[in-house]
Formats: C-alpha cells, sequence, structure tokens
C-alpha cells in the first residue's frame, strides 16, 4: 500500500510539475482500536465450538440419567485417573 501511494505521489508531482509536501496528522483509529477490532474479527470467522453435552436429572434420588446420543466408544474413554492420592483429569 505504502508504494502504492508512493508512485501515486512521484507520478502527480512529475505531472503538474509542482512540489511534494507530505502532512502526516494524528491518527484517526488508535492502535488499540484497530488490535481490538483485529481480534474481534479473527474471533468471528473461527468456527464455533460444539455444544457441549449436557445431562440433567431433576430427581437426585433415581438412577442417573441415561446417556443417550453418544457413541459407546466415548463412553469409554478414561477421563480421570488416580494414582497415590493424586487425580489427573484428562491427559
Amino acid at each position: 500500500m505504502q508504494e502504492l501511494l508512493c508512485d501515486l505521489q512521484r507520478a502527480l508531482t512529475a505531472a503538474w510539475a509542482g512540489a511534494l509536501r507530505v502532512h502526516r496528522a494524528d491518527r484517526v483509529v488508535s492502535v488499540e482500536e484497530n488490535y481490538d477490532r483485529l481480534k474481534t474479527t479473527v474471533k468471528s470467522l473461527k468456527p464455533p465450538p460444539p455444544p457441549a453435552i449436557i445431562q440433567t436429572n431433576p430427581d437426585p434420588t433415581s438412577a442417573p440419567p441415561p446417556w443417550t446420543g453418544i457413541p459407546p466408544e466415548v463412553l469409554k474413554l478414561e477421563l480421570a485417573k488416580s494414582r497415590f492420592g493424586t487425580i489427573t483429569i484428562g491427559d
């Protein structure tokens, strides 16, 4: 973009046979605002996370609700393990 503007300045200066005078004013948008807009745009381009599987049971004295819709291989995954009093969740 900067090279394009420089080429344009040179072409206009040569065509009009005039002196080039550059005036740089304050930024219209702050750097922080630019980064905030960039972050917002990037977040909007990312796909949303998959919905969490939430099971609720209105009666706490009854059996837990069935895990319908969850593949058996997922149900068999080890989510937490305990060794020597230390609990590790995940990997």
